[in-house]
Order: structure tokens, then sequence, then C-alpha cells
């Protein structure tokens, strides 16, 4: 109906009934017979809101049966039940693709089908895009990267979705979703998942329950119970895993040929923790990794899941995000999905009106909604609280401190930690403070505020503590991806193997700005007393080569102690001071004697 929506469109409670469109071959200007969607073809920051659709639609690339392509848009409410069939690639239930965009409390019920890759019940390749309390319900078929609700999440957040429709592929085929090169978290998938197409792919390798391949980020707090049949590399949860795996499981029937497990097939490269399988309803006693096999009593026995530190409702050992429950007789069941979901804090997490935060149960709900605006009220000490995981697991939303402080984070978990596991590109983290900071990592991305930062930007931020993890680790931020960091620093030890700085272990094409670092460093390789390694642009940046026993670094400037607590060390870089003008009037930090420099909101 819409060919093009721009930054300005809002469309709302609007529904198209019996849709029926036919791409056409050869369109030269690229719309006819690619980005084709029931009711807008290429949404360009748009928000569609309360709409449906039904019907069918042909097309041949960026199919969806509401959305083609949805570019940094919103889509709230919506529905489709449209018949897809694509012919080629980037083919979804609801949104072909949904690049950077922000999907929530929207399903797809109707049947989608695809000839080549990116095929997904609801969206066909999710990058840097948050998918969230969303399902799908009907058929899938693919070729490759083929998922009952994604066929590939690029850096992109699925939270609180589930998806339970018949999914049918070659290779690199999951319940859920595809490939996963991002976060799944607090998800599952109750869908039969079948590894074959009568001889259209040559391979069927990578068939999981849950996800196909776990390449790239991790997954979380999620489960699957379909049956999984493939040829190589099949398993009850995930096929081929890469990457991290965090108290999940899996109970369906699961078979192969080769590399074929109860909970995953081939862990090249990965890391499992606190993660089971069902070796009675699964048909399998082993599984490749850390994973264990139960029998169906363990499985229903809370005391198997307490012991491995899961988070539950009604309880703060293991953290505020109480994403378990359980009943009698039954598995675990994720709270999100029942009676026992997040409380909903004050306000409508809107810009004009965000969620008021003001305690660590405040905190721990920031996870169901990662795509909305919150504001801190209060400082929070999390004294007592050892969490297992980053407090807010991914986060594509808008977070102002206000100027208060979050003390005694304590964490001791895998990978992607911090007090935010993984920002995406809308997200913005302003004004707020980390102190007496403890986070270990017992792999990679680690930081004290965040450990995988995608096209994020943090601005007046700081954190002070002890940070310690494998690779890419740093005192404020693990890794650094095309995100941008102002007014920031980092202070306290900082310890890795590789790839770890001060300020941040790895600036990967990323914008760092009026910042500093002091802490003292540790490590083998790419080691630096502010950035480890770097390939981004940093200016006006500095750390101390005394306190942080490091005189080199792949970015920003060394200085003495003495030099880093002279005021005019910082105004001849360009930095924006109370008490002067000639580098603005925002008047960000302040200088108090015989100190380093503090951003003012701390006084």
């Amino acid at each position: 109906m819409f060919g093009r929506c721009s930054s300005d469109a809002v469309i709302a409670n609007l529904g198209l009934e019996a849709v029926t469109i036919n791409g056409d071959e050869g369109y030269t200007q690229g719309y006819a017979e690619e980005y084709i969607g029931g009711l807008v073809g290429y949404n360009a920051s748009g928000a569609i809101k309360s709409c449906y659709s039904s019907g069918s639609i042909n097309g041949q690339n960026f199919v969806g049966g509401l959305v083609g392509i949805n570019d940094s848009g919103t889509i709230m409410s919506c529905s489709s039940t449209v018949l897809i069939t694509g012919r080629d690639e980037y083919i979804g239930g609801l949104v072909g693709v949904n690049e950077s965009g922000l999907i929530t409390s929207s399903s797809s019920t109707g049947s989608v089908s695809g000839g080549y890759d990116y095929i997904g019940g609801l969206v066909g390749y999710n990058e840097s895009g948050i998918v969230a309390s969303s399902f799908s319900t009907g058929s899938v078929i693919g070729d490759s990267s083929v998922g009952g609700l994604v066929g590939v999440n690029e850096l992109g957040g699925v939270t609180l979705c589930y998806s339970t429709g018949l999914v049918t592929g070659g290779g690199s085929v999951g319940g859920l979703v595809g490939v996963n090169y991002g976060s799944i978290t607090s998800s599952y998938s109750a869908s039969a998942v079948t590894g074959d197409r009568g001889g259209v792919s040559h391979y069927y390798s990578s068939i999981g329950g849950l996800v196909g391949i776990n390449g790239f980020g991790y997954i979380m707090s999620s489960y699957s119970m379909g049956s999984v049949s493939g040829y190589d590399s099949v398993g009850g949860l995930v096929g081929v895993n890469d990457s991290s795996i965090m108290f999940s499981y899996s109970t369906g029937l699961v078979s192969g040929r080769g590399d074929v497990g109860g909970l995953v097939g081939d862990n090249a490269l990965g890391c499992i923790r606190s993660s089971f399988w069902d070796i009675e309803t699964s048909g399998q006693s082993t599984s490749a990794g850390e994973g264990k096999g139960l029998s169906t009593d363990e499985m229903l026995d809370i005391d198997t899941y307490l012991k491995a530190d899961w988070d539950w409702a009604g309880e703060t050992d293991h953290g505020t995000c109480d994403f378990w429950m359980i009943q009698e007789g039954c598995y675990p069941s994720l709270t999100g999905f029942s009676d026992g979901s997040p409380a909903e804090p004050n306000g409508s997490g809107t810009p004009d009106d965000p969620y008021l935060l003001s305690d660590a149960n405040d905190l721990g709900i920031v996870w169901s909604r990662p795509g909305a605006h919150y504001r801190l009220e209060a400082d929070v000490d999390l004294n007592g609280i050892a969490w297992n995981s980053a407090v807010v697991p991914m986060f594509g939303g808008y977070f102002d401190g206000d100027g208060h402080v979050i003390s005694n984070l304590n964490i001791d978990g895998e990978a992607y930690l911090g007090l935010f596991g993984i920002c995406t590109s809308h997200a913005t983290i302003s004004n707020l403070g980390l102190n007496i900071v403890d986070v270990n990592g017992a792999s990679d991305y680690v930081g004290g505020l965040v450990g995988y930062n995608w096209l994020g930007t943090i601005v007046s931020c700081y954190s002070d503590g002890v940070i310690d993890g494998r690779e890419e680790v740093g005192g404020l931020i693990g890794e650094n991806y095309k995100g941008s960091v102002f007014s920031c620093y980092s202070c306290g030890l900082v310890s890795g193997v590789s790839k770890v700085g001060g300020f941040i272990g790895q600036n990967d094409a990323g914008y760092l700005m009026s910042s500093y670092s002091t802490g003292r460093v540790t490590g083998e390789t790419y080691v630096g007393g502010f950035v480890g390694t770097n390939d981004g642009l940093i200016e006006s940046s500095f750390w101390d080569i005394e306190a942080s026993d490091r005189s080199e670094s792949d970015g920003g400037s060394g200085l003495t102690t003495a030099e880093m607590q002279d005021i005019n060390t910082f105004l001849d870089a360009g930095w924006d001071f109370v008490g002067e003008t000639a580098n603005g009037t925002e008047d960000t930090w302040t200088m108090p004697e015989a100190d380093y420099p503090h951003l003012t909101w701390e006084f």
C-alpha cells in the first residue's frame, strides 16, 4: 500500500485483508520484485503501530507479510497472517529485513517459504535490530539460514520470543533462529525442526531445536522442546556452537547421522554453562561440550537448577531478572510468558515518559523491554546480589542515569559481561556512575559498563572497580564496535589475556573522545594503558602511565600522574570545564584539587 515511509511517517490502527501481491521480475527501479510488504515496502525510520495484514505475497528478495525492509523503524503491536512465497532470500512472515529497527509485541501466523537463504517465520534477517515480545506459529521452509522466528540474527537481540511452527531447511536451521550472531534471551521454541529439503541443498547440517549455528553472541535462559532431525551436527538446542550457551535446556527427540547431541551437536569453539538436556525424551545420552544430560525426574526438580545458579523468581542470590519459574511435575518455564512476567515500572517507556528505576528490582526489569527509555531516580546499592550474567544482557534503548550511581555490582559469569552485556545500534547510556564494580568473566567481552558495544553511544559515564576476563577486556567497555564514547572515564584494576585496556579492550572502528583511564592494566598480548587494540578514531583522550603501569597503548596519550591532575592538560585538549567558556558552556567536567577530572554531575 505504501512504497516507502520516511522518518516522519506514522501508520496506525490499519488493517489490510485479502492482500494479493505478485512481484514483477526485472523492475529497473528496484522496488517491484524486491522490498515487498503487505503494508510498506521500505520503512525508513517510520513508526507502524497496531496494524495487520492477511492474504498472499509472492516476491523475490526482501519480502515481508507487513514490511519488506524495516530500516531503523518501529513496528509495534502488529500482525500478519499472510502466505509468503519468496523466490530468493531475505523473506519473513512479518518483515523481510529488520535493520537497526525495533519490532515488539508482534506476530506472524502465516506460512513462509523461500528459495534460498535468510528465511524466518517473523523476520528473515535481523541486523542490529531488536525483536522483543513477539512470536510466529506458521510453517517455515527454506534452504539455508532458516529459523522459526528469525533466519539470521546479526548482532541483534531476540528477547521474550517464541515459535511453534514446523521448520524445514537444508543447512543452518533452527526452531527459533537459523544462525545467531547476536543475543537470544528468555525465549523458546516448540517447533519441530527438520534439516532435509529433498535434495535442494547439498548438505543437511547444523540443525538445532532452538538455533542451527550459534556463531557469535550468546543464548541465555532459553529452551527448546520440539523434535530435531538432520544429517550432521544436530542438537536438541543448538546444532553448532561457537559461542556461549548459558542457563538453558532442551527436551525434544534428536536424531541424525553424525555429530548428534542431546543439547549440542558440535561444540567447536563455544562455552556451555549450567545447561541441560533430558536424556530420556531426547533419545541421546551424549552431547558435545559441557552440557549435562539428566533423567526426566532430575529435569523436573527445581534443586537441579538452583544448584546451577539459575535466576529464579522470588530469589535474589543470582540476580533480580527472575527469568525462571517451575510448577510441580513440569519442566522450568519462563516468567515472561506467565503470570510471573516482569512487572512494569512507573512510566510508559517513551522519551517523554521514561520508565523510572529506583532499586535493584527495577534494574532487573530492564532486560524485558530492551528498546524502551529509562531514567534512574536514585542511587542503587547491589550489595549482596551475585549476578551470573550482565544485569541487562542486551539493550537497544535509552538509559539516563540522571547523575546517579550504581554500587557493588558483582558479576561472575562467562562472556558479554558488564552492567549491559551487548548494546545495539540505538542504545544510548548517559550520566551514570558505577562504583565498587567486580566483574569476573571466564571468557571474552568483559567491561565494567558494557561488554560489547555495537554502534551504541555512551556519554558522561564512569566505572570504578575490578574487571577480569580473557579477551576484549576493558575498564569501561570490553569491545567498542563502531560505537561512540564521549566524556567518560574508568579507574581500577583491569586484567585479561589479550586485547586488554584500561578504558576499552578493543576499539574496532569506534570513536572515542575526551575520555581517560587511570587503573592498573595487566595481560599478555595487545595490552594498553588506554586501549588494547584500536583501528578507530581516538581524540583528546589520556591514560596515566604511572597508575596503569603501562607506557604504551594503541591509542590515546600517556601522561604522568601530575600531568593527569593538571587542569591545563585537559583545557589544552578542548575539554569543557566548569568556569570556562572557551571550550563550551556545557560544563561537563570539574577538577577537584589534587585529583583527576570528574564529571560535573558527580558533585
